[in-house]
């Protein structure tokens, strides 16, 4: 019974709390400020470069969800 009386007391308590929190619920608006663009962040890639262990061991992973592999997607290269 007095672990019922706290439970009751601490949802109260939570509640009023919760209704005091101010949120701004509306949707977001889009960042008018572009830090990057996609021309400038090409130019730092080199698409001759050798791929990395980390992206070779990526390409390796099995799938572990329900990853969908279509045409698409980029062809293993053997190693």
């Amino acid at each position: 019974m007095l672990l019922y009386a706290i439970c009751l007391a601490v949802e109260t308590w939570l509640l009023e709390k919760l209704a005091q929190i101010s949120a701004d619920f509306s949707p977001p608006e889009p960042s008018r400020i572009r830090p990057y663009k996609l021309e400038l962040l090409l130019d730092q890639c080199d698409a001759n470069a050798d791929e990395t262990d980390e992206v070779h061991a990526w390409r390796d992973l099995n799938e572990v969800g329900r990853e969908q592999l279509d045409q698409c997607a980029a062809p293993k290269k053997p190693i």
